[in-house]
């Protein structure tokens, strides 16, 4: 019997762990959307490679002109919009432009914020 409930114990523990991180990846992604709103830089990206389930490989130049190559994946709709060797608009994080966004959304959630 205590074996039992020592075990139903840590299942609901590992659960809210689960579902913890979940949220935390779910809020990083949504502070990181809202600073590129407000804070994001504009710019033309390379589409290198498409690849696996909706993964895409975009290159592109900082301001300081440093060269990044970033992985990401997302959502099939934008994956089959896009051909590699096309350019395509992105806004990159400032502090860390290894995150981006599509330029289309950044200017769909200003609009709405209007």
């Amino acid at each position: 019997m205590p074996g039992e409930l020592l075990i139903v114990g840590l299942f609901c523990l590992f659960g809210l762990a689960v579902v913890g991180i979940i949220s935390l990846s779910y809020l990083q992604g949504m502070r990181n959307f809202t600073e590129a709103l407000a804070n994001g830089i504009h710019t033309e990206a390379a589409v290198e490679r498409k690849f696996g389930r909706h993964y895409v490989r975009v290159g592109f130049h900082d301001l300081t002109g440093r060269r990044y190559e970033v992985t990401k994946r997302i959502l099939p709709s934008e994956f089959h919009r896009l051909q590699e060797g096309s350019a395509t608009q992105i806004v990159y994080l400032p502090k860390n432009p290894n995150i981006w966004f599509f330029a289309d959304d950044i200017r769909r959630a200003q609009e709405l914020r209007k």
